[in-house]
């Protein structure tokens, strides 16, 4: 068993994954850390024929535990667990012929499931991101994806560059950041885009990146309106 990479805190609670990858096929246990016990999440062959195979990245917050993860047909999705029931049979999201999961979001309101590239996606599925309200299920599903994060109702999607398969050409796309903000029914709204960036954080409503200039790198710091 080799350790996973993938691990989430949020009130006193630490959930981290334990990914098998030295042979065919790869599997995830999902171990979690509260009040000094330990306690495992069970396997998902425990409530139905879907499972989470592999895990590929998490959320955490508020007692609710975000999984995205590569199921048994390899179409991908992400899996809500409530960490005071851990035994009970988790919510699975999902988009009819749409593959997401590799990349996963959680705040006080929002969860965002997506996918990283087009270029990984298996024939016949389409990339997207999934939104979803927690508190009452409205949801809406974009074609923008890949990298995601979540700061309250501000949802920002990474596109990384490099070249697009897809298209068949040997054009470099670039580096792009959408933030959007969420409305009360999940809707996005386009509200900054920035290009060229070397890493990037929105917390607290402040958007931090770090930059390329021809002279090297520069840190902005500026406000999310």
């Amino acid at each position: 068993m080799i350790p996973s990479s993938f691990i989430a805190a949020d009130g006193g609670k630490i959930v981290f994954v334990i990914n098998q990858i030295e042979r065919l096929p790869f599997s995830s246990q999902v171990v979690l850390f509260s009040n000094g016990k330990i306690d495992y999440l069970p396997k998902q062959e425990h409530f139905d024929k879907d499972r989470y195979d592999f895990v590929k990245d998490l959320g955490l917050k508020n007692n609710i535990l975000l999984l995205g993860s590569i199921w048994h047909d390899d179409q991908n999705s992400a899996w809500l667990f409530d960490l005071n029931e851990i035994q009970n049979k988790p919510q699975k999201i999902f988009v009819p012929n749409a593959i997401l999961g590799a990349s996963v979001a959680i705040s006080d309101q929002f969860i965002a499931v997506s996918h990283y590239s087009r270029r990984m996606s298996p024939e016949g599925f389409i990339s997207k991101t999934l939104i979803k309200l927690i508190k009452n299920g409205s949801s809406k599903t974009i074609d923008n994806y890949e990298s995601l994060s979540l700061d309250g109702d501000i949802l920002t999607i990474w596109h990384h560059g490099g070249p697009n398969i897809v298209t068949g050409t040997d054009l470099i796309e670039p580096d792009v950041l959408e933030v959007f903000r969420l409305d009360e029914n999940a809707t996005p709204r386009l509200i900054m885009e920035r290009e060229d960036l070397i890493n990037a954080l929105v917390f607290k409503s402040l958007l931090t990146t770090v930059q390329k200039t021809n002279s090297g790198r520069k840190i902005c710091i500026e406000s999310v309106h």
